[in-house]
């Protein structure tokens, strides 16, 4: 069981260093279960350096004050800022217990390769590889190998974009019994100007051959940060989704690039801003560029001109800019 849980936290935490090069970011991430009613069980703590995630800390059972740390993911990075090594531990009696890890390798496109590891009886034991595959700089297939004492299992992911987003994943296993390569399940995402909305699961019957909605995870904003994440499920395969498990966020305002400094002796005005701002400044600002809070490029800015915004939507918005050779950034409030 602490396996899934602790790959599912390495896969949440993998997720949130998308939001390493903006500011503010998530520093904890609380976990409640679905019994009758919301019941909290689990939270967790993130922490940061100047590359990005480095610390994340879970605590189960009990509520934020009184719950019990348990187990712990440190990250590590090379000197471009990538991420080359997870290390997950288990915490016994106040130590730290290696348990496992995950390695990077990279490509031109981007990362290439993962590598799960166990730490069983006092070494490395592969557990699982991940091959990403590349073309025309989308990631448009990954291979996995999942080793285990029952024999080695092939599997695939399909990728499918639209307009550079995202929205399906088809997975595929390679299964004997059934004469080969056979759907193991579909997974459909939609957005919203914020992110991704929401998150459908089908899964596939291979007795029968027919998908069932296997699962959905709805994601809400506030100001254009994640607020809550809902997930449910279905018993077996009636469609009968069900609430099962809901995570909340907290944020702070860490600095998360080496060199990022405030940008001073700027006003960014109106901010909170509808129609339009107007950033000034009494010293010079090289490449002011303005990102929306998924770290895409909206547009160029100069410097004392106004910046039409009525065609963004509501949310929060970056000014990121050089000055004296430092990286400096600035929080806009589209309303």
């Amino acid at each position: 069981m602490k396996r899934v849980i602790s790959i599912a936290i390495l896969l949440t935490a993998t997720m949130l260093l998308n939001a390493i090069n903006r500011d503010p970011v998530v520093s904890r991430m609380i976990g409640y279960q679905y019994d009758n009613g919301w019941q909290q069980d689990r939270y967790i703590d993130f922490d940061y350096n100047d590359n990005g995630l480095v610390d994340v800390t879970s605590y189960f059972e009990g509520d934020v004050d009184a719950g019990v740390e348990y187990m712990r993911t440190v990250h590590s990075y090379n000197e471009e800022g990538d991420i080359i090594l997870d290390m997950e531990y288990d915490i016994v009696t106040d130590s730290l217990e290696p348990v496992g890890k995950v390695e990077y390798e990279y490509c031109a496109e981007g990362l290439d390769l993962k590598t799960y590891y166990a730490w069983e009886d006092e070494a490395w034991e592969v557990i699982t590889i991940w091959d990403n595959l590349w073309q025309d700089g989308i990631l448009y297939r990954m291979d996995q190998t999942v080793y285990s004492i029952y024999g080695d299992m092939e599997m695939y992911d399909l990728y499918t974009y639209d307009e550079g987003h995202l929205v399906s994943k088809v997975s595929y296993s390679y299964i004997e019994y059934y004469g080969g390569w056979v759907q193991m399940s579909r997974t459909e995402y939609t957005y919203n100007e914020h992110g991704i909305f929401e998150r459908d699961v089908y899964n596939v019957d291979l007795t029968s051959n027919t998908e069932y909605h296997s699962f959905h995870e709805s994601n809400s904003y506030i100001d254009g940060l994640l607020s809550e994440t809902i997930y449910s499920y279905a018993q077996g395969a009636t469609n009968a989704l069900e609430l099962y498990r809901r995570y909340t966020y907290e944020y702070s305002n860490t600095p998360l690039e080496e060199n990022v400094q405030p940008i001073v002796n700027v006003s960014v005005y109106p901010n909170p801003c509808k129609d339009s701002f107007k950033l000034t400044s009494d010293t010079r600002l090289d490449d002011v560029v303005l990102y929306d809070i998924k770290g895409r490029k909206i547009k160029d800015i100069e410097v004392n001109n106004a910046v039409d915004t009525t065609n963004l939507a509501n949310g929060i918005y970056f000014l990121k800019s050089k000055q004296n050779k430092a990286i400096a950034k600035k929080v806009v409030v589209v309303k």
